[in-house]
């Protein structure tokens, strides 16, 4: 899960005024790039971080996710894996 929250944007907040809430979006930007954004992260860890998110492949994970599910379908029914 940690690796979908990196790399799926998110910009909603929320105003209060007494008792009524507003909701209030901003440029969507992912975890990654508000984190890299930020000035007090050094040379260093945002090399590494970069790094880190791109071997992240959501594409990938979610072909993973769906092949494992169809051999859990395949064992579930009885019959053999593919």
């Amino acid at each position: 899960m940690w690796k979908r929250r990196t790399t799926l944007p998110s910009a909603r907040s929320w105003e209060r005024t007494g008792s009524h809430i507003t909701k209030v979006y901003d440029t969507a930007q992912t975890p990654c790039a508000r984190m890299l954004a930020r000035k007090y992260v050094s040379a260093e860890t945002e090399q590494r971080f970069l790094a880190t998110c791109a071997e992240l492949d959501i594409t990938n994970l979610l072909h993973e996710i769906l092949v494992c599910q169809e051999q859990l379908n395949q064992i579930a029914k009885g019959g053999n894996l593919l």
